[in-house]
């Protein structure tokens, strides 16, 4: 018995069918999955997070945009917690859905369902994706954060522990003071 082959989407019936949905999706090698829904924790630190970038980013060249932004990483199509642009963003346009082609960083706040592929073929996907310098990888259950050096690939990933610790993300020029990106987040030792 032969296995029934599975349709392979391309990026224009992807884009088409995404345009008309209530919920998205991320097309990963011709094929559409479901996007996760975020925990309560999860949507607090993203929201501190574009405060905190927002802030800075006010007086600068740069955009930064949240998860509603599709991001085209090689043959994935998929919605980055926060992805900032600085100089003149490139784009795919169709169906009314832009897609974001050139971040110069990404942010994902990882959560148990999608921690393993945040971390592994998503990270990689992202690291071809051309103009990306740093992605930036947050917990959710202890204040640590993860910056990925892109530009410098023999630069092992910077890990940024505790609450008090402070980050420069000089691709974009900005800091981020653990403090502000786990304001009002309460972890499961401090319950």
């Amino acid at each position: 018995m032969v296995a029934a082959k599975l349709h392979e989407w391309t990026v224009d019936e992807f884009l088409a069918f995404e345009a008309k949905s209530d919920t998205r999706h991320q097309l990963i090698d011709g094929q559409i999955y479901d996007m996760a829904g975020g925990t309560s924790q999860h949507s607090v630190i993203k929201v501190n997070t574009i405060i905190a970038l927002g802030i800075q980013l006010r007086q600068r060249p740069c955009r930064l945009y949240d998860s509603d932004m599709m991001v085209r990483a090689d043959s994935i199509y998929t919605y980055p917690d926060i992805s900032v642009v600085c100089g003149e963003a490139e784009w795919l346009q169709r169906n009314g859905i832009d897609v974001l082609l050139n971040p110069t960083l990404i942010v994902e706040v990882l959560s148990p369902s999608t921690a393993k592929d945040d971390q592994t073929w998503k990270l990689n996907a992202y690291r071809r994706i051309p103009g990306v310098q740093q992605v930036v990888v947050i917990a959710q259950d202890t204040p640590k954060v993860t910056v990925h050096f892109l530009n410098a690939p023999d630069q092992p990933p910077l890990i940024v522990e505790g609450i008090d610790a402070v980050l420069e993300l000089t691709a974009i020029g900005c800091t981020l003071a653990l403090r502000d990106v786990y304001d009002k987040v309460t972890f499961d030792s401090q319950a």
